[in-house]
């Protein structure tokens, strides 16, 4: 039954609700589906299972195709002749906006509607009215304040402080030489530390997931500090990786990536 210009389904919901429920759904599946392959790879990793490596990072490739086909299909049902109604989408999009507030994927599932947008409105660019942009949600953080983090104050980084680290990543497995590794990771990034901050470094923040590519385990952080010749409360930021390889000789190097 249609009342003015909202088309209501049974139960009185609004029918860009249903549909923005139903992309919700598919987003859901997609992104669930992704995030427990994903918890799989650091003890394929610790057990040096390259093959399931492999396996499961085609998996990944084919989850995101896969929960867009299903959310398809379920606005093809919900929407028949209006599923390429523009007015019907722009009116899809705001709900779905109101579903996504306050989840901490929400860029994430913008990034799902808009796949879908683009199949069925095809064009090149970004279309403000079809698809979520940047202006659509202020983003009032800098840097990694929503991401899950561990933060280690410190003004220098020694030996002990990269022992701590590398221990609270958790492997499983034993590094070869936990000492040697931590003293070779902190004079590379100390080094590091000195030439972009000088004595003014404030804190070590490190991810908590473990990045698992191929035979290399990646513990990502960033050095966070200011410069004597910086306005007070204005920091810089430094990204660090440490790669931990699984195999005979387990080591690890730290490399630096300014911002």
């Amino acid at each position: 039954m249609e009342i003015g210009d909202a088309l209501l389904l049974r139960g009185g919901r609004e029918v860009e609700v249903e549909a923005a429920d139903a992309i919700l759904r598919g987003f859901e599946d997609y992104h669930e589906r992704f995030r427990a392959t994903t918890r799989r790879a650091k003890a394929r990793f610790e057990a040096r299972d390259g093959w399931g490596i492999r396996r499961d990072t085609e998996e990944r490739l084919r989850y995101h195709q896969q929960g867009l086909e299903g959310a398809l299909v379920q606005l093809r049902h919900l929407l028949g002749e209006q599923l390429k109604d523009r007015a019907l989408w722009q009116r899809v999009k705001d709900s779905f906006g109101e579903l996504i507030l306050g989840r901490d994927d929400c860029e994430l599932a913008q990034t799902f509607f808009n796949s879908l947008t683009r199949r069925l409105f095809p064009h090149v660019g970004s279309d403000p009215a079809l698809d979520f942009v940047t202006t659509d949600f202020p983003l009032p953080w800098r840097g990694w304040e929503l991401a899950t983090a561990r933060t280690y104050t410190v003004h220098r980084i020694s030996d002990a402080v990269v022992r701590r680290i590398l221990l609270d990543a958790d492997f499983r497995t034993a590094f070869e030489d936990l000492d040697a590794t931590a003293a070779r990771i902190a004079a590379q990034a100390q080094a590091a530390a000195e030439a972009f901050f000088g004595p003014a470094l404030e804190a070590v923040d490190v991810l908590r997931p473990v990045f698992v590519r191929n035979k290399g385990a990646y513990v990502v952080g960033r050095l966070r500090g200011g410069q004597a010749d910086e306005e007070p409360d204005r920091g810089q930021e430094s990204t660090v990786e440490v790669e931990v390889v699984s195999r005979e000789d387990v080591r690890g190097e730290a490399r630096r990536e300014d911002q």
